[in-house]
């Protein structure tokens, strides 16, 4: 199946995808296996062991095994067996795979980007392919977004929405001369669907995303850096009592979190949310943070069966949890209290 892009723009590539005829058993095609003089192998050659046999109980035991089912040999005696080659393709052809994969799943193709998605080589092997598909027009070369680099390619799609969220926000402060930043593109003549053109950007909630930190879809930490730690300014007070430890770097750990507020990390939890790390300064993103968390640690503790133990949160940017100020505000979120901290607590009689 080949994708949309492909399709539309296939003259980018070169002569390996026109319509001529591949030679036969390439390109991952099925290859019969050499035909032999003599008959199959008996049944009894390809009878499982006694550690892999699915009745539990070894063949000496008198539990049946494929040799003596006759429906099982019978199959295995008549069936055509094939076997599949691996694809053979080209560097050319591996460069172009790898380029759409990144175009469909980040949008923007960099240096930075490659790297994280592991591809072997970085941008260097997907040079040749970008710089043809931006001579065809497929994507487009610039900085379109601050951090993944100087050379950035990115599909016309991609920077017209970029182009429409430079202009709701109203652009970038501080853009270095010269550089084609996103905030530097003028929005869209085009008004969004249902929505006037004069509408503020402040009248519309940001939405709210919970990611796990191991989701591929989950750029922190790896293309995206993670911002300074922050506090609203009463729970600031409370932090600059604590001793000046230096707060853990998030790491990538099964069940770790991120909350993201219009795209920006605004809450990290930890795994089983053991400790929490705010990069906000607004209490009322903090709010809306720690309700969404607490309810997508929810919807995992209803999913494990069997319970695994508690989610208590014990601190929040190194204050504790036992702390009167940030216990209000996790009890807020729905937690209760705990010996150790903050505990997330699921009503057995909820419906």
């Amino acid at each position: 199946m080949r994708s949309r892009r492909t399709r539309r723009y296939g003259g980018y590539r070169t002569g390996y995808l026109t319509e001529r005829a591949r030679p036969a058993g390439s390109a991952g095609a099925a290859q019969s296996t050499p035909s032999t003089s003599g008959p199959l192998p008996p049944p009894d050659a390809l009878r499982p062991s006694s550690a892999s046999t699915a009745g539990g109980l070894s063949a000496a035991g008198g539990s049946p095994t494929a040799a003596h089912n006759p429906a099982l040999a019978a199959a295995l005696a008549t069936a055509s067996w094939r076997r599949l080659a691996p694809p053979q393709v080209t560097a050319e052809e591996q460069a172009v795979a790898d380029v759409e994969s990144l175009l469909d799943r980040y949008g923007i193709v960099s240096r930075d980007v490659a790297l994280a998605a592991g591809i072997p080589g970085g941008i260097t092997p997907l040079l040749p392919v970008l710089r043809r598909m931006e001579d065809t027009g497929v994507v487009l070369r610039g900085a379109f977004v601050t951090g993944l680099g100087p050379s950035q390619f990115a599909g016309r799609e991609t920077v017209d929405r970029l182009r429409a969220l430079a202009g709701r926000d109203g652009g970038l402060d501080g853009a270095a001369a010269g550089t084609p930043t996103a905030a530097q593109f003028t929005p869209s003549d085009e008004p969004a669907a249902g929505r006037a053109p004069e509408q503020s950007s402040a009248s519309r909630p940001e939405s709210v995303a919970v990611l796990d930190l191991k989701d591929p879809a989950c750029l922190m930490g790896g293309v995206v850096p993670w911002p300074e730690p922050a506090l609203p300014p009463d729970l600031a007070a409370r932090a600059a009592d604590v001793a000046d430890e230096e707060l853990p770097r998030p790491a990538a750990r099964q069940g770790t979190r991120v909350v993201l507020i219009g795209g920006r990390p605004v809450l990290h939890a930890a795994e089983r949310l053991r400790a929490l790390t705010c990069y906000t300064t607004i209490r009322a993103e903090l709010e809306r943070a720690l309700a969404a968390v607490v309810a997508a640690e929810t919807r995992a503790e209803l999913r494990e069966t069997p319970r695994t133990g508690k989610r208590v949160v014990e601190a929040l940017n190194g204050v504790s949890a036992l702390d009167p100020v940030v216990g209000d505000l996790l009890e807020t979120a729905g937690l209760v209290r705990d010996p150790r901290g903050m505990r997330l607590h699921i009503d057995p009689y909820r419906s």
